[in-house]
């Protein structure tokens, strides 16, 4: 396949770019480099310094390559940056998803795959379905549903190409270039020390984390399958963790003792108290799609620092 990934420099967006390589498909990239080189491409695929809300850059770039897939994971997703300057999120994430369908649509595209969240549910215990409401609480999340409806609209005006919306949860990494949880935790100890003391904000939120190297395996596998079944997809791992579980596992596999000190400055105004996906439907789909447990995961991450 002609792949192209939007947001190729990200976290999750070079790990998908450099897995395509991997599998023999020709690869294209395109991102802003907003924020800098956050993973290593492979050299035989192909960049484009691009910003997807210039149309006229996306349609030469579409042009010269003409990708028969797009993977669509640019966008400003940093919860309180999207909160911080609204309306350049808004910019992005929904006038730039908006020119890059219009590029596909404009040439022999066949299938389109847009990265959703799991921000966009509402509020609920328990597993969250495809089936289930969405009722988004932040800017982020709204922008998210924006494109859902985007693409959703663009599928029935053009029937002929395949459109898919993958609604992602926490994805963690070393590489991950933003203040979440993990670099903010490992960002204040040190293995130096056996005792550790930290600052957190609210540590009893459950969130299902998820590798972002599986998660890229997950897109790319979804990306390579002739015909995708259904519209929307959860990719996670179903299982549900806390600050506290992550501090406990990296505590166990560095040997420390690491004391949490809760700073109400590091609260966040809305908070959802738990978010965790099911993801029966992508495993029934896509049986190779697997994910490692938080304490592989945090394992891998850790080699890295």
């Amino acid at each position: 396949m002609r792949v192209l990934v939007t947001g190729c420099s990200g976290m999750i967006g070079s790990r998908v770019f450099n897995q395509l390589i991997e599998q023999n498909h020709i690869v294209a990239g395109l991102d802003n480099l907003s924020s800098g080189w956050m993973g290593f491409l492979n050299q035989k695929g192909r960049f484009f310094n691009a910003d997807i809300r210039s149309l006229n850059n996306l349609k030469q770039i579409f042009n010269i390559f003409m990708p028969e897939v797009v993977i669509h994971l640019a966008a400003v997703h940093h919860i309180p940056t999207c909160e911080k300057v609204r309306q350049y999120a808004l910019d992005v994430n929904i006038l730039g998803t908006e020119n890059i369908l219009e590029c596909i649509k404009t040439n022999q595209c066949k299938k389109v795959i847009i990265a959703s969240s799991g921000a966009v549910y509402d509020w609920k215990d328990g597993m969250l379905s495809e089936d289930d409401n969405t009722s988004p609480c932040d800017n982020y999340s709204i922008s998210k549903l924006t494109n859902e409806f985007q693409l959703k609209i663009f599928s029935k005006l053009n029937p002929n190409i395949q459109c898919c919306v993958l609604r992602l949860f926490n994805a963690i990494a070393f590489d991950d270039p933003n203040a979440h949880l993990i670099p903010d935790i490992m960002n204040q100890i040190s293995k130096k020390n056996k005792t550790q003391n930290i600052s957190l904000g609210n540590i009893k939120t459950i969130r299902d984390y998820s590798h972002a190297e599986d998660i890229a395996k997950a897109i790319v596998s979804i990306a390579s399958t002739p015909k995708i079944k259904e519209f929307t997809y959860n990719v996670c791992s179903s299982f549900g963790y806390t600050a506290e579980d992550i501090i406990n596992v990296i505590s166990k596999i560095w040997d420390l003792k690491i004391n949490i000190n809760l700073d109400k400055q590091r609260l966040r105004k809305v908070d959802r108290p738990s978010q965790v996906g099911e993801n029966k439907r992508l495993i029934n789909d896509f049986p190779n799609i697997k994910f490692m447990s938080l304490e592989k995961s945090i394992e891998e991450i850790l080699k890295n620092y």
